[in-house]
């Protein structure tokens, strides 16, 4: 998600203000960058919003023209100029040469750190990053629910597509014949790309293209499973696509082709339904009629995560994912180098029993009822965690060595595990303060051995102890604290721990 000027410009509590009165203000600003130099260009990449206090800057009117000229060669966006240092005010050469090459000069006033403006600016961008991949996430769902929903027509699919990229989208048939298009009014456009359409049509559906003007940036998919394309979609916009864009676009391919391919591919891609399912469940809460659609018949379910043997070939593993799948009511997902897992109904684990090599084993989970995510990667976190525990079908439940915290709510457990080191959690450094707190805790507070475990230096351990206790808020030395903190370090899942 981009930064402008403009939007710099009203970020609350900074104070700053611009000091010229041209400049483009919808100029993107990538990010903050400071230098004292004369000469900064070879430090920069382009959009920065430039931070200076004019340290070696001159004031005399030719100097100040040199320096400005290096920002704008070098794409610099703004520049931020921090009065009350080096100078009282900003100087009116520099003002004067700025607006004459079209930069904008922001004041920075004298008790906003540096600092201050680059978190801000940091925090602006992740919230908007977070804000549009959930937003992207949320018209995912709606595009599964249109395509569980439509009987053949594309009309709905393509009406959440066209509003999520704020522009039109077509579906032509091979021949580059309108099926359907959003809005209404789109469908005219067909024609405007009868003449690509007969130039990708030969390459099957390895062709793509992108059409880019200064007002409109539209590409072109094709649709289909094998072979050569049903057809293409055409998506138009004001603005390139952006990555989480481009998700929902492939998303949406996947889904059309699938409407399209009826009955013949329905395997395939109902595989690709559920696999996005499946991750969606871990982060938010999926609606029984969704899990229904796709083969779940029942709302209490146990997860199951399948160890194959080390070396399995890919043809094995096709076998063993084939051999898995034919049991009605369930749903199974091929994750890849994660492993094989399921959702089965509560008690029917008997469909694990007698597999076949390469399965070495089949972790079970607790039964649990689907809609609560919290609830849902527990449960996933303990078939994982059954599965590395012996051969066979193990189940979590009856795994020797579970002790007190087998008697707490395991969607409770996950809750309060995530709350109590939240405060680690949220630092950048949260992955390895974790994974050294752990450590610690398994060799009994033994510094040494936790850091020939994590192949660090026993001053690194210390000195990342002293951190987790500073954002935790509460000191190792008490051993409640480190009780709390073992049983909150089991109730987080693996991954959690990695990603801090």
């Amino acid at each position: 998600m981009s930064l402008t000027v403009r939007e710099l410009l009203a970020i609350r509590d900074l104070g700053l203000a611009p000091a010229t009165r041209s400049g483009d203000l919808e100029r993107v600003v990538s990010w903050v960058a400071v230098s004292e130099l004369a000469d900064p260009s070879p430090w920069l990449e382009g959009g920065e919003f430039l931070l200076t206090t004019g340290m070696r800057l001159s004031v005399d009117s030719s100097a100040c023209v040199e320096y400005v000229g290096h920002l704008v060669a070098a794409g610099v966006s703004a520049l931020g100029f921090g009065i009350g240092l080096s100078h009282a005010e900003i100087p009116a050469e520099l003002i004067a040469a700025a607006e004459a090459q079209g930069i904008t000069v922001i004041s920075v006033p004298e008790p906003v750190p540096f600092v201050a403006i680059t978190r801000a600016v940091s925090q602006w961008l992740s919230s908007k990053d977070y804000e549009e991949s959930a937003r992207a996430f949320a018209t995912q769902r709606e595009l599964i629910r249109s395509a569980l929903t439509a009987t053949g027509d594309t009309s709905a699919i393509l009406g959440v597509l066209a509003r999520h990229v704020d522009g039109f989208a077509i579906h032509l048939d091979a021949r580059g014949t309108a099926q359907a298009g959003s809005p209404v009014g789109a469908v005219g456009r067909a024609d405007d790309f009868r003449d690509e359409v007969d130039r990708l049509r030969p390459r099957g559906l390895l062709a793509s293209s992108a059409i880019s003007s200064v007002d409109e940036h539209v590409v072109l998919v094709p649709l289909g499973i094998r072979g050569s394309a049903l057809g293409f979609l055409v998506v138009g916009t004001a603005r390139p696509l952006r990555p989480m864009d481009q998700a929902v676009l492939n998303l949406a391919v996947s889904l059309i082709s699938w409407a399209q391919s009826r009955p013949l591919a329905n395997a395939d891609e109902l595989a690709t339904l559920r696999g996005f399912l499946l991750t969606r469940a871990e982060k938010e809460s999926i609606g029984i009629p969704l899990w229904a659609a796709v083969g779940v018949t029942a709302t209490t379910v146990q997860l199951v995560s399948v160890r194959l043997s080390e070396g399995a070939s890919a043809g094995e593993r096709e076998a063993a994912f084939s051999a898995l799948s034919g049991e009605s009511g369930a749903l199974w997902v091929d994750r890849g180098s994660a492993g094989i897992v399921g959702v089965i109904p509560a008690g029917r684990t008997d469909v694990l029993l007698g597999l076949a090599p390469p399965i070495r084993a089949s972790g079970v989970s607790a039964p649990f009822e689907l809609g609560d995510p919290v609830r849902f990667r527990s449960a996933l976190e303990q078939a994982q965690r059954a599965s590395r525990s012996g051969v066979g079908v193990v189940l979590f439940d009856r795994l020797s060595g579970r002790g007190f915290s087998s008697l707490v709510d395991a969607g409770a457990a996950a809750a309060w595990s995530a709350d109590y080191v939240a405060g680690i959690a949220s630092s950048p450094e949260s992955g390895e303060l974790l994974a050294t707190v752990r450590a610690w805790l398994a060799h009994h507070g033994q510094v040494d051995a936790a850091a020939t475990e994590l192949g660090v230096h026993r001053h690194t351990v210390r000195h990342r102890l002293r951190r987790a206790e500073a954002l935790l808020e509460r000191s190792f030395d008490d051993p409640a604290v480190r009780a709390d903190l073992w049983f909150a370090l089991a109730g987080l899942d693996d991954q959690a721990i990695q990603n801090g």
